[in-house]
């Protein structure tokens, strides 16, 4: 996903000459690695991060499926992994 958006930058910037400005900080940006940006793993794992976040009260979270260049087959296996699997869990806690 980090090499898809600095194509398009790059390409956004090639076509017009814009650049895209990007908020310089000292901290990395939670998006910079695969361990602090995304939930990620079996769904043992996905479900265990997310259980963390629930302890933590936030009530909900953004997800998507498919980032960068991922073929759509592959991002609709992750999607139907989630459902079935993590999200019928949580869906058992609020109703059970």
């Amino acid at each position: 996903m980090v090499e898809s958006r600095a194509a398009l930058r790059n390409r956004i910037y090639r076509e017009t000459g814009m650049r895209i400005a990007v908020p310089a900080s000292d901290l990395p940006s939670a998006r910079a690695s695969v361990e602090h940006g995304f939930i990620h793993g079996s769904p043992a794992r996905v479900a265990e991060a997310i259980a963390e976040i629930d302890a933590l009260g936030i009530g909900g979270v953004i997800a998507s499926f498919r980032l960068g260049p991922m073929p759509h087959e592959a991002a609709m296996n992750s999607l139907k992994l989630f459902m079935d699997r993590i999200a019928s869990e949580f869906r058992s806690r609020l109703t059970g």
